[in-house]
């Protein structure tokens, strides 16, 4: 070649080289750009022999290395045409490892960058479940909200409401969870993913929901696929509260409702334990009264049966399981025969409770019996003795004998300024204890019980007492030429009933041993005293716990329904009663 031409050669290449500097450079195309360069048909056949190679992997499962190609594919070929699917494989790979942070990120960038492409909605989906992972319950049940009305496969669709539900209950939303579970079991989605939402629901009836939340559900979906469930839970919880009538309506509704499982041995065991718990359970609707109708003690019998009564019209009451009873025994003054009468109301009526009896030694001698049967009893009298100390099932309404004794003592020394006592007394446990209590408590305040005569509980005539008091008639004083002196006492403690101290109040009068104040304990409160005493017991002072001209708004209100009802005043017995 001649040294000119070797010249032009030269000129050329430098021309051209600055031609190339200056020239404006091509960049590759961003991420999102949906149709990038195609390569030359020979790198082309080399672009998708290697997809396809990745391709293969992911489809034989080997996921960890199909990853590691498909990344080395996006290396190699940023922008090729296989790019988006590649992404998206990405993304899914990672999801099926459990890595759903990676995947989420992965996924997300694929949503934004590729709107169009045709694994958009799978990607949305998978990144929905992503989120759910997560646990961003409420961003991962959005977008699958979001996915549903473009969605028409019924597979897609039963996915779809699964994992709805899945995200509701994590946000605490359990019926709405059972409201897409119901739609789920509705469509014509395969039946493993119909499976399993029959699972979730019963998991969800079983350990999430209320017995609340079972009468909602079965109001709103009576009849639906899990309806048979509820109906049987509703039944197992009316057991575990001993309400059989409860139980039994729900099951009669199951039967009613699923004839086909009546056979069923679920059904068959609870229907048993309905039976074995109507058979030793008590009847809520049913209350035992014991009280003396007939015979001795009637009189108080009746009084306290008309403030049940009275407490029965008066008293609000929302029956759950029927109209309130009350099953009545009449004791008949006859104390042998309440073992017998409660036993009768416990074992044969199944009553709830028993009021009454109304004397202490007469609940005294049931206690054995009443702990026995673990049967509640409340009397409205019965002051005497602590008698419910010896059972946790015996109660009473009424006011102790030594809060009245009490009560008493402190009105006596400090109100009318008493200093020396007597106690006339009868021989039962009533005018014992409150005779005892009575000289304690006095006692305690400085004062003095001076004399103390007991009497036989039945008798009538109280002279020998009396005269042991110091009591004389005016023939006798007379005639034994005695001065008028003194007692030795101020006040004269007699714990006996209204009848006996009418009688003896008149005979405290004929042996000159009046005027003197007399004290009484609840057993006076009788408007028949003042019959009975005259004007022997003017004066008098006696202690209760119901007082007929009360101030108090609630028993101004029961006296008067009372007075209205029976058409006469309410005494003590009434009131505790009611």
């Amino acid at each position: 070649m001649c040294r000119s031409t070797v010249k032009i050669v030269f000129w050329v290449g430098v021309l051209l080289f600055f031609l190339v500097q200056c020239a404006p450079k091509t960049r590759l195309p961003p991420l999102a750009t949906p149709s990038p360069p195609q390569p030359a048909p020979r790198q082309e056949r080399f672009v998708e022999q290697d997809f396809q190679r990745a391709e293969a992997l992911y489809r034989r499962g080997e996921y960890t290395k199909a990853l590691e190609q498909y990344k080395l594919f996006l290396l190699t070929y940023p922008s090729s045409r296989f790019t988006p699917r590649v992404r998206y494989r990405i993304g899914e790979i990672l999801y099926r490892q459990k890595a759903y942070a990676q995947s989420a990120q992965t996924l997300q960038q694929f949503v934004q960058a590729y709107p169009q492409a045709p694994e958009q909605g799978e990607a949305r989906y998978l990144l929905a479940l992503d989120y759910y992972y997560l646990g961003k319950f409420g961003e991962s049940r959005r977008l699958l909200e979001q996915l549903f009305p473009s969605t028409t496969d019924p597979d897609r669709q039963a996915d779809l409401r699964y994992y709805i539900a899945l995200n509701l209950l994590k946000e605490g939303k359990d019926l709405l969870a059972l409201e897409q579970l119901f739609q789920l079991l509705s469509t014509a989605g395969r039946k493993t993913r119909q499976r399993e939402g029959e699972e979730l629901i019963a998991q969800i009836i079983d350990e999430r929901l209320s017995p609340q939340g079972w009468e909602q559900v079965k109001q709103r979906y009576g009849g639906a696929a899990p309806f048979d469930r509820i109906l049987l839970r509703l039944v197992e919880q009316a057991l575990r509260q001993q309400q059989p009538r409860k139980a039994q309506r729900y099951l009669q509704e199951f039967l009613s409702q699923f004839p086909d499982q009546a056979q069923a041995p679920r059904v068959q065991q609870l229907a048993r334990q309905l039976e074995t718990l109507q058979s030793t359970l008590v009847d809520r609707t049913k209350i035992g009264i014991l009280l003396p109708f007939s015979g001795e003690g009637s009189f108080v019998g009746e009084s306290a049966w008309q403030g049940i009564q009275l407490a029965l019209q008066t008293t609000p009451y929302v029956p759950e399981e029927g109209e309130l009873q009350l099953i009545t025994r009449d004791t008949g003054g006859n104390p042998e025969r309440v073992a017998q009468l409660l036993q009768e109301l416990v074992t044969q009526e199944r009553v709830i409770a028993v009021i009454g009896p109304l004397f202490s030694r007469v609940v005294t001698r049931i206690i054995p019996l009443v702990n026995k049967l673990r049967i509640p009893l409340i009397t409205p009298f019965a002051p005497d003795g602590n008698f419910p100390a010896q059972s946790p099932y015996v109660f009473r309404n009424s006011l102790t004998n030594r809060m009245q004794a009490q009560a008493l003592a402190q009105y006596s020394r400090q109100h009318l300024g008493l200093s020396r006592f007597a106690v006339l007394f009868p021989e039962d446990p009533y005018g014992q204890e409150l005779q005892h209590l009575f000289r304690q408590f006095v006692t305690q305040l400085g004062g003095e019980v001076v004399m103390e005569v007991s009497y036989d509980l039945k008798t009538t005539d109280f002279t020998a007492p009396i005269r042991e008091l110091g009591g004389m008639t005016d023939e006798e004083r007379e005639r034994q030429g005695l001065p008028e002196t003194p007692l030795p006492y101020e006040a004269i403690f007699i714990p006996d009933y209204y009848d006996k101290v009418g009688q003896i109040a008149a005979s405290l009068a004929f042996y000159n041993l009046q005027p003197v104040q007399l004290l009484g304990a609840n057993g006076w409160n009788d408007p028949r005293l003042i019959s009975l005493g005259e004007q022997h017991v003017e004066g008098a002072v006696f202690v209760d716990g119901f007082f007929l001209d009360s101030p108090y708004p609630h028993v101004r209100e029961f006296v008067q329904n009372f007075q209205s009802t029976f058409n006469q005043n309410p005494d003590i017995l009434a009131a505790q009663a009611y």
